[in-house]
């Protein structure tokens, strides 16, 4: 469809997937630590990062209703592009958003997800500046694939997430 495909379906795909990258998971990742923690400073500091998420949601959704995201194939990579600003600072609260709620884990496991994030971040960044966010996003779905192989082998054990990696 991106090889010189284009009109509508082309466009809300695109949109679609900006929606998740840029508005659900921002949230999704820190509420969804928030909850598994409990009570205590850890649970507070990951509530405040749910809060740098919204404001990168917020902007996400400025920026697709705004401009629109466009996707094309560079570097045999989709590089996603729009009219709206994008400075590095948003990419920081970015990264802060999505990846750093695992540092606050009570479960060491987790706190080791977070870690083989932030380094796949990194070599994205650094080995494919252009494509990063279509490079990143490949090992996050790798890594999405580890925690769910985590949570699914502690469900089988019968344990809680919390518990199992003190």
């Amino acid at each position: 469809l991106l090889r010189g495909g284009s009109g509508a379906s082309l466009y809300w795909l695109t949109q679609g997937y900006s929606v998740f990258v840029g508005i659900v998971w921002p949230l999704l990742v820190p509420m969804s630590l928030f909850l598994m923690e409990p009570v205590g400073l850890r649970r507070r500091f990951i509530l405040l990062l749910f809060f740098v998420g919204i404001a990168v949601a917020f902007h996400t959704l400025v920026i697709i209703t705004q401009f629109g995201v466009h996707a094309e194939i560079v570097n045999a990579c989709i590089l996603y592009t729009h009219a709206g600003y994008q400075g590095m600072e948003m990419l920081i609260l970015y990264i802060i958003a999505t990846s750093s709620a695992f540092f606050f884990s009570s479960d060491r496991n987790l706190r080791r997800i977070g870690a083989v994030n932030i380094v796949a971040c990194a070599m994205a960044y650094y080995f494919y500046q252009t494509n990063f966010a279509s490079v990143w996003c490949l090992f996050a779905a790798i890594i999405s694939g580890l925690i769910y192989w985590y949570f699914s082998h502690l469900r089988k054990a019968g344990q809680s997430p919390v518990a199992a990696g003190a």
